[in-house]
C-alpha cells in the first residue's frame, strides 16, 4: 500500500474519492482504508515511522491512519519490526552486527 506517511489528501485524491464513492473526505488526516490488510506498507510521505521511533501505548500523534478503524499507520508498521530492525534503524551506518543468511 503506497502513499502512507502523508499528512493530508491532495485535492485530486479528494475529487477522485468523490467521483468513486460519492463523498469527499476531509483533507486531514490522511486515511488509507485498506492498508491494514496490505502485504507491504510504503511510507513515501515525509512522516516515516522509523523517524518517529517506536510508539509506546496508544498513539495520540498519528499523522496518517490505516484501515476502517483508523489505526495509526506507523503503529501498524511497527507491529512487524523486531529488535534487529530497531538496532539497524538506530545505527544505519554500522552494518557489522547484521547476520547474513546463506
Amino acid at each position: 500500500m503506497r502513499g502512507l506517511g502523508r499528512k493530508e489528501f491532495s485535492d485530486q485524491e479528494r475529487e477522485y474519492m468523490f467521483k468513486a464513492y460519492g463523498s469527499k473526505p476531509d483533507k486531514q488526516p490522511f486515511l488509507s482504508p485498506h492498508a491494514d490488510v496490505a502485504k507491504i506498507l510504503h511510507f513515501n510521505g515525509k512522516y516515516k515511522p522509523w523517524k518517529r521511533g517506536r510508539p509506546v501505548g496508544q498513539s495520540t500523534t498519528a499523522v496518517s491512519r490505516c484501515g476502517p478503524n483508523g489505526q495509526d499507520c506507523a503503529e501498524l508498521w511497527w507491529e512487524y519490526a523486531d529488535d534487529l530492525m530497531d538496532s539497524v534503524l538506530a545505527n544505519p551506518e554500522d552494518d557489522t552486527d547484521i547476520p547474513l543468511e546463506g
